[in-house]
């Protein structure tokens, strides 16, 4: 029997009893029928009530019924979104690192070996300076006071008027690897500025990044940087891209790695090999096709 034709029944049998009450009453106690149906009525209300009240009892616990119901489903939902979203992820990073990789590969073998790939990224340079010779490119004056403030304004960086080269020292640029730390993105935005005014708009320019002498690379990093000749041309890269974000076109920047191959001091002391682990940027004159 369900709840609703049990509170029916229950309701029938009180009814019942109140009249036949109502009947013994006036056989023996004198009790007007009156009173009895009032008392009658009374209890037909108080069961119509208690029985509204339980159907909205139960009408309150299905709607609870059902909004559990629907939490479940949407949190399952949110379950599947949040796993579609980590494969998403896992792909996009697999992706990234092949295509890091075949960058790489485009890197290292556009030009044969590192020797040959390093002494054909500029037009008749004999040294590891891109500049050097070329006696005959000069560098505005403002342009160079612009460059030297660099020195006073950040950690690391050397101004290298001869060279025509900014220096910067690896461990102020990169936290391991080719992943550049805050401070460096704001050292090479602040060179990117340089680089996109129009004292230096007759110049293109060449990020060559070194490691020092007898560098390995760490074994965390082994997968995405397999050589040190890897790690440089990476650190190179990273660096391009960071004054291509900061408005330097892309057009105007070259990249070389050198690996450990063209120390700038000789020594193996800590203070000898902080400073052979760095990116030079130099200034360098336009392509032949972009002259007018």
């Amino acid at each position: 029997m369900s709840r609703r034709g049990g509170t029916i029944a229950i309701s029938l049998t009180l009814l019942a009893l109140v009249g036949c009450q109502g009947q013994g009453s006036r056989g023996s106690s004198g009790y007007q029928l009156g009173d009895n149906r009032d008392l009658r009525l009374d209890l037909t209300q108080k069961l119509d009530a208690a029985e509204q009240k339980w159907r909205q009892t139960r009408s309150q616990l299905d709607q609870a019924l059902a909004d559990a119901s629907n939490m479940q489903k949407q949190l399952s939902g949110q379950q599947d979104i949040q796993s579609l979203l980590q494969q998403r992820v896992d792909n996009l990073l697999r992706e990234n690192q092949q295509l890091h990789q075949e960058l790489t590969s485009l890197v290292m073998n556009s030009a044969g070996d590192s020797e040959t790939f390093a002494a054909s990224a500029i037009e008749n340079i004999p040294s590891s300076s891109p500049t050097s010779s070329r006696p005959d490119l000069r560098v505005p004056a403002a342009l160079e006071r612009s460059l030297s403030a660099l020195e006073d304004q950040h950690a690391g960086v050397q101004y290298d008027a001869r060279e025509r080269a900014i220096r910067i020292v690896s461990a102020e640029l990169f936290t391991s690897g080719d992943e550049i730390r805050p401070a460096g993105r704001r050292t090479l935005t602040d060179v990117a500025s340089i680089l996109n005014s129009p004292d230096a708009r007759a110049f293109n320019f060449l990020v060559v990044a070194h490691a020092p002498p007898g560098a390995t690379v760490p074994k965390d990093l082994v997968n995405y940087h397999p050589t040190v000749w890897h790690l440089t041309a990476h650190q190179a890269i990273a660096v391009e891209q960071l004054l291509e974000e900061a408005g330097v076109a892309a057009t105007r920047v070259g990249i070389i790695s050198y690996a450990g191959q063209q120390p700038l001091l000789g020594g193996r002391d800590d203070a000898s090999q902080r400073a052979n682990a760095r990116v030079e940027i130099y200034l360098t004159p336009p392509d032949p096709s972009d002259r007018p």
